[in-house]
């Protein structure tokens, strides 16, 4: 569609009173920058909305033209009353007939208008979607960078209790950097373990810290990692599990297991 073409397709709809929105701000614009040629072009199409009247030819029907009409207007006496209609009434909606060249016209500049002013909807409501999921990215990022700030601070309290032994966890699979920690509070028999870089586990499985003693490894609970691998895990009494002389960490399913079945991530001695 060429320029004079758009701008002529939104003077028609000017025309109609239906023009708005950045359409009408478009048009206005064209007309402050070209006077002269807004004038001529809506002037040429009042000229063509007021031939319209005359799309359909007036000649008189002929007489069995006529006798036709009066044929079917006699045999809807009963439908439209004849007693109570009057002679307009009868012969309107031959009349509104007459019209349908000139009605066509006008409903498909509508059309036309209203075709536009949907594709410029369906664009916006993409931009819409798009903005709506960037703003759930950002909303996702923002919980996690708060989730990683709580635990930091809750690591950092313990680390200022002179009381707490730390026992340092190391992966055991050579494409890990994975690590973890075992702050243990062994005064108030407080512990918590942290886990940093570790892998999101696959569907239905979950992570499990072991303290393993003289027996059979004991759980210390059961954890995931977020988004940035990270999970911190307050324990139970250590003192309830016995005796203590390493911690590591499985992988297993969903829910826990009662003695490790999984690989082990990470693992270390105190």
């Amino acid at each position: 569609m060429t320029v004079d073409e758009r701008i002529q397709e939104l003077i028609s709809a000017y025309s109609l009173g239906v023009l708005e929105g950045d359409d009408l701000n478009a048009l206005e614009e064209f007309k402050r920058n070209n006077p002269a040629q807004f004038e001529e072009m809506l002037r040429e199409n009042e000229a063509e909305f007021s031939r319209l009247s005359y799309a359909v030819e007036g000649n008189m029907p002929g007489p069995s033209l006529k006798k036709k009409l009066m044929t079917e207007i006699r045999s809807e006496a009963d439908v439209y009353n004849k007693e109570h209609l009057s002679f307009w009434e009868k012969v309107q909606p031959l009349w509104l007939k007459l019209g349908t060249a000139a009605a066509a016209i006008v409903i498909v500049s509508l059309l036309s208008y209203n075709f536009i002013l949907t594709k410029k909807l369906e664009t916006k409501q993409a931009a819409l979607s798009n903005l709506q999921n960037q703003i759930a990215a950002k909303q996702t990022e923002i919980d996690n960078l708060g989730m990683e700030s709580m635990l930091n601070k809750q690591m950092i309290a313990f680390l200022e209790d002179p009381n707490v032994v730390i026992i340092n966890l190391v992966n055991t699979q050579p494409d890990l950097t994975a690590v973890g920690r075992v702050l243990w509070n062994t005064r108030d028999d407080q512990a918590m373990f942290c886990g940093i870089n570790l892998p999101q586990p696959p569907e239905g499985k979950i992570y499990q810290l072991w303290a393993i003693g003289g027996g059979d490894p004991k759980s210390a609970g059961i954890f995931n990692v977020n988004d940035f691998g990270k999970n911190v895990l307050m324990l139970k009494s250590l003192n309830d599990l016995g005796e203590i002389k390493q911690f590591a960490v499985s992988l297993e399913p969903a829910g826990g297991v009662p003695l490790p079945t999984g690989k082990i991530y990470l693992s270390g001695e105190i």
